[in-house]
């Protein structure tokens, strides 16, 4: 219940998995203000599963379904934290096995799922397919 009495709904983002889990994140993303709409929170889950070939990351989310605006800065963030994959896999950071330090491997191979909420033709789609990354960062399958 909230706090005026009102029964609450529940909501999110799942991901379910045959394949062992290595890891879970979960990201916040950005919400700029734009106090003409309705608009909710919005997060992206990060899960690295173990599969026969090795380690790969799969990202879920829902972008904003009201705002351009919005789901472009939310677009922005999937791909920084696709940039950050690639820096750590590049330059891994210091591990100390047997410690908090140990090290934590976050491949940048990736499949990004869920409800984006734009076209093809979109601002926010061509952030995502773009060669911002020095390659081809997401594949549209």
């Amino acid at each position: 219940m909230s706090k005026d009495g009102q029964q609450r709904e529940q909501f999110g983002n799942l991901v379910l998995s045959r394949l062992p889990v290595h890891s879970v994140f979960h990201h916040p993303l950005p919400q700029p203000a734009d106090g003409h709409i309705k608009q909710m929170p919005r997060q992206l889950i990060e899960v690295t599963v173990k599969t026969r070939l090795g380690l790969l990351r799969i990202m879920t989310t829902h972008l904003e379904f009201h705002s351009a605006e919005q789901r472009f800065a939310q677009s922005g963030r999937i791909m920084d934290i696709q940039a950050e994959m690639l820096a750590l896999e590049k330059d891994p950071p210091l591990a100390v096995e047997n410690t908090p330090y140990s090290q934590l491997t976050r491949p940048s191979s990736c499949i990004v799922c869920g409800d984006f909420n734009f076209l093809t033709d979109s601002p926010e789609y061509e952030l995502l397919t773009s060669e911002r990354l020095g390659s081809t960062s997401f594949v549209d399958a």
